[in-house]
């Protein structure tokens, strides 16, 4: 049976931490400049990994890579819903910046932000990104030759054309003159072939550094399928022993997830650079409770994806780079998807431009235990009016109505007990602070949502 690593939440406030502005000399080992992945889940239940606490469905790989590795327990996204999200992540910026609070804003990646992909292509790195894009149209924008591939850093790319099918999805490919294309064996599972695809991107290169970014859209549910779920047999045989069907396809799709990892890593070994590649794996927000809370599993956690409850944004995170991390250490300070560029770029051989305004920290001197304090003393959301902060142990939902709800996460990470009658001083200190970050961000864009959509975490 699996054990869960149950999270361990910080007992007092603790200090911002500086932008990383130092070379990657300064901060690791005098090692060759390590390849980067990052492999980033959609929708995945918090608990429904073996390494944070699954009973009916094993990952085997994901597991060998929090052993490995360093499990950081109190990972967030910067939305919890899949656009912002990963505007988040692969600028290291909080997409706030520009308004983009919700999957319909005026949603997209704007021309002028750097992502991933671009700053460690200047560092030297051939780049490809292979998955989900979801941040608008802009990388489709010339789809008659390979500079489609230049707009955001990416040398290569692979992408699905819809959000989340698993059967006969089309895909634009560089290497096919960035043409959409659906697959001729209509029994090919998208998620294998994405990871196939980011396998092969590996195998080709020949010492040069890389970076592979791959956005799966497992285990995002496919609102057209017949129970908004898919997984080929093979992955189904192996979770016969439930009897729920949409909590056996889930357990499905979270194999498919697993091996997806797995071919990758492989990759990796077979290719000698498994030791000196830094491999990042992260979930885009919480899981889903729109099928029903057995479905997908955030427990410990209360609510899942599109609220502001640790459901919703905490996610599982793994970070592994064996011969700079130390192998299984549990992390247990809050850290963002946002540290994910500041990482890598210094990781690379970088440093960061203040210029850029990068949101996030270079966590590899905290997670080799060279800094005590934590990457972040306050992590901030918002979506249109609505918001929430965590400073410390402590994390204030701001609704509107003047409704607050403040939560000790030291003593209730199931955020069960309001504490907001009792900590009035604190909860004007904590508004305070986030109405004066509110104030550095853009205006929330408008919101288009798809006409009859009435998700209800969306208001």
């Amino acid at each position: 049976m699996n054990q869960p690593i149950i999270p361990t939440l910080l007992m007092a406030a603790c200090q911002i931490a500086p932008l990383a502005t130092a070379v990657a000399a300064e901060s690791v080992s005098p090692v060759q400049r390590p390849n980067v992945v990052v492999i980033l889940s959609d929708d995945l239940g918090y608990a429904d990994l073996g390494f944070t606490g699954a009973k009916d469905v094993s990952t085997p790989n994901m597991d060998a890579l929090a052993r490995e590795g360093v499990y950081c327990t109190d990972a967030y996204v910067t939305q919890s819903v899949c656009s912002p999200s990963r505007a988040g992540l692969v600028t290291g910026r909080h997409q706030s910046r520009w308004g983009h609070d919700s999957n319909w804003s005026n949603f997209g990646l704007p021309a002028s932000e750097i992502t991933i992909g671009g700053h460690l292509q200047a560092l030297g790195y051939d780049t490809a990104i292979v998955g989900k894009w979801h941040l608008g149209t802009a990388i489709y924008s010339n789809p008659k030759d390979d500079e489609v591939t230049t707009i955001h850093g990416f040398n290569e790319i692979f992408l699905t054309n819809k959000n989340a099918t698993y059967f006969e999805e089309e895909f634009l490919d560089s290497r096919n003159k960035g043409v959409f294309a659906r697959l001729d064996d209509k029994s090919l599972y998208t998620t294998d072939v994405c990871a196939n695809r980011g396998a092969d991107f590996i195998r080709r290169q020949q010492g040069k550094p890389f970076l592979l970014y791959l956005p799966l859209n497992s285990v995002h549910e496919n609102f057209y399928a017949p129970e908004h779920l898919e997984a080929p047999q093979k992955y189904l045989d192996r979770v016969s022993g439930i009897d729920d069907t949409r909590r056996k396809l889930m357990a499905a799709m979270v194999i498919g997830l697993d091996e997806a990892v797995g071919t990758i890593m492989r990759s990796l070994r077979e290719t000698g650079v498994d030791r000196n590649t830094l491999v990042i794996f992260v979930n885009d927000n919480g899981g889903s409770q729109h099928l029903g809370p057995q479905v997908s599993l955030n427990t410990p956690f209360r609510g899942g994806k599109g609220e502001f409850t640790e459901g919703g944004l905490r996610v599982p995170m793994v970070v592994r780079w064996p011969q700079v991390l130390p192998a299984g250490k549990t992390y247990s300070q809050p850290v963002s998807t946002l540290d994910v560029v500041p990482t890598a770029i210094v990781a690379a051989g970088g440093s960061i431009d203040p210029a850029w305004q990068i949101d996030g920290v270079n966590l590899l001197p905290h997670l080799r235990g060279q800094v005590a304090t934590a990457p972040h003393d306050t992590l901030y959301w918002r979506r249109g009016q609505d918001g929430a902060i965590r400073q410390g142990h402590w994390k204030l939902h701001i609704g509107p109505d003047k409704m607050r709800k403040l939560y000790d996460l030291s003593s209730d990470p199931g955020e069960s007990v309001n504490l907001a009658t009792q900590q009035s001083r604190r909860i004007t200190a904590m508004e305070s602070i986030w109405k004066s970050w509110e104030l550095t961000m853009g205006r929330p864009q408008p919101i288009s949502p798809p006409k009859g959509f009435t998700a209800p975490w969306f208001k």
